[in-house]
């Protein structure tokens, strides 16, 4: 079942995104930090899929902001399912939940940035565009 994301999730979050992160697992301290604001800020989404006594399997967690372009953006910062459950449809549930939020909140276009599911997206009809570009501003691991 997909549901918003509670505190008491942030241990399987934390686990799943230490996963995802390439640069080893995120600090206790941050994270709690940051998800704590993800569940209280009306403008992240923080999606989990709960399977009960299996725990949690997968979440989606991103932001939608005004956009003068389009009614507002929603950014997929982070997608991830357990790899024991991949290829099973979570991911596809965790994108179409994702997209219903960010709709909900205003969300007009999905962006994202990825270097490792290109296939996977572009299965669930997104298109390649510009390139992304980033610059670190202030402490990062």
């Amino acid at each position: 079942m997909i549901r918003s994301a509670r505190l008491d999730d942030a241990g399987a979050v934390r686990a799943m995104s230490s996963a995802l992160a390439r640069r080893g697992p995120v600090p206790r301290d941050a994270f709690d930090a940051h998800m704590a604001a993800a569940v209280a800020d009306p403008r992240s989404v923080l999606l989990v899929d709960d399977r009960g006594e299996d725990g949690l399997v997968g979440y989606a967690l991103g932001v939608v902001a005004p956009m003068f372009v389009y009614d507002g953006l929603a950014f997929l910062q982070e997608l991830y399912v357990v790899p024991e459950r991949r290829g099973s449809g979570i991911g596809r549930a965790l994108v179409a939940a994702f997209e219903d939020a960010a709709r909900a909140r205003g969300g007009g276009v999905v962006a994202l940035a990825t270097s490792r599911a290109n296939a996977f997206y572009e299965r669930l009809g997104f298109e390649g565009g510009v390139e992304y570009y980033r610059r670190a501003i202030g402490p990062t691991r």
